[in-house]
């Protein structure tokens, strides 16, 4: 599929469900083998039988091939093919390694490179980020809540008009920061409120500010 712009130009095939799924679950089967006994945290591929889980697909793509160089803009136009949603600033490259200890570094704006899928992220910090909560949990979570965010109420998936227009993403926020996010410390917020608030503030089981 050739895409274009005025500024860039390449050409990239998208990957078939069926190459989704076999890179993922080779991913999957390294995680059983080394990486969930290091706290690295693996995302699910899909919420149910036709419907595909943003992180999923991205961790697909990006460990498909160690040393694979992907573009941020490659990484978009995947994961919006698979989600059915228009193109947007993703930031699961970063939220892979950084937050779920993935070893995919970013060599420089905009490029990932998948540099061993056997070892978890060198600078991955487990402790605080992960706690005992499980990708099952996660979706537990978001849909105890209806995929809303827990703090302004903006839906997942849909088009967020306090930041530019941008698509809603929840992510994995903490209740009490001191804490590690566990199933009772989680809530779900959009990334404007999660980069907002983070390590900032304190939330009631309600949602509201602590004072």
């Amino acid at each position: 599929m050739k895409i274009t712009s005025q500024t860039n130009r390449f050409e990239e095939k998208i990957p078939s469900k069926k190459e989704i799924e076999f890179w993922y679950n080779n991913a999957k089967k390294i995680w059983e083998e080394s990486l969930k006994k290091q706290g690295v945290s693996l995302p699910l591929l899909k919420r149910n039988e036709s419907v595909y889980i943003q992180s999923g697909v991205a961790l697909s793509f990006l460990t498909r091939k160690v040393g694979a160089i992907t573009t941020k803009k490659e990484l978009d136009w995947v994961v919006s093919i698979f989600m059915n949603i228009p193109t947007h600033d993703i930031q699961d490259g970063r939220h892979l390694s950084d937050q779920k200890g993935w070893n995919i570094s970013k060599e420089k704006r905009g490029i990932y490179i998948c540099e061993d899928i056997n070892i978890p992220y060198p600078y991955f910090n487990n402790h605080r980020e992960s706690g005992n909560l499980t990708e099952e949990n996660w979706e537990e979570i978001k849909r105890k809540y209806k995929y809303i965010c827990y703090t302004c109420g903006t839906k997942e998936g849909e088009i967020n008009s306090r930041v530019g227009g941008a698509i809603v993403i929840l992510q994995k926020g903490h209740m009490d920061y001191d804490k590690p996010l566990t199933y009772d410390n989680t809530i779900a917020q959009c990334q404007y409120c999660n980069q907002r608030y983070k390590n900032r503030v304190k939330f009631d089981i309600k949602g509201y500010i602590k004072i």
